[in-house]
């Protein structure tokens, strides 16, 4: 690797890390609503905040917001340095959504944005195990379950489908890895039977029910 590839990939991971800092969530609940998300609910700047805090459109938006930032950093590495740029900007963004500078370093959970990322690595794959978590959401009405549950096939079918690929398997799991343990307060929450469900419904108070708030999820 040329001194110049390795520039590249270096700045394709610190633009991938800002772009990832972007928050969403705080741009929409600042700049639209003038409530700040992290005052609310869990404390979290993610998708499944704001839909619990403001209702389903505002946690679409989020949604779609993070994911598009995985997509476009991912294709910004790829043209500055090709399949390696891509794979250390797929980690990288999903690390600055997780751990933004601009915010603290506490920022969301990294999984729309890793869904983004996918969907340029291989948007085959992600697609049904989407929809695969998305299920079991409807089912168990526990968004981190089938989040969880969503990262670890996600990290099995990339290996699966391209084992050729060397670096875009190793970004996935590295991606993963980081979303899991942002999932950690939730992960045990689980176990003890204490996380929140999602509950359907126009009212975003009445999602936040119970138990008590918990800066951490």
């Amino acid at each position: 690797m040329t001194t110049r590839e390795i520039l590249m990939i270096a700045l394709a991971s610190v633009l991938a890390y800002l772009i990832g800092c972007i928050s969403t969530a705080i741009l929409l609940s600042k700049g639209v609503v003038k409530k700040d998300v992290r005052s609310m609910g869990s404390g979290n700047a993610g998708s499944t905040n704001m839909l619990r805090s403001f209702g389903w459109m505002y946690g679409l938006l989020t949604f779609a917001g993070d994911c598009l930032k995985g997509v476009l950093a991912v294709l910004l590495g790829q043209w500055l340095a090709g399949n390696m740029g891509g794979a250390f900007a797929g980690v990288f963004v999903v690390l600055g959504h997780c751990f933004p500078v601009f915010f603290k370093f506490k920022g969301g959970k990294g999984i729309a944005t890793t869904i983004g990322v996918m969907l340029v690595v291989k948007a085959v794959v992600i697609i049904p195990i989407v929809a695969a978590g998305v299920l079991i959401i409807a089912i168990t009405r526990y968004v981190s379950l089938g989040a969880i549950a969503g990262c670890l096939m996600a990290v099995a079918a990339t290996w699966l489908a391209m084992p050729e690929n060397l670096p875009m398997c190793i970004m996935i799991s590295v991606a993963v890895v980081i979303d899991i343990f942002s999932h950690r307060a939730n992960i045990l929450r689980l176990i003890r039977g204490q996380e929140r469900k999602l509950h359907a419904g126009k009212n975003p108070k009445k999602q936040d029910s119970a138990p008590p708030r918990d800066k951490e999820a």
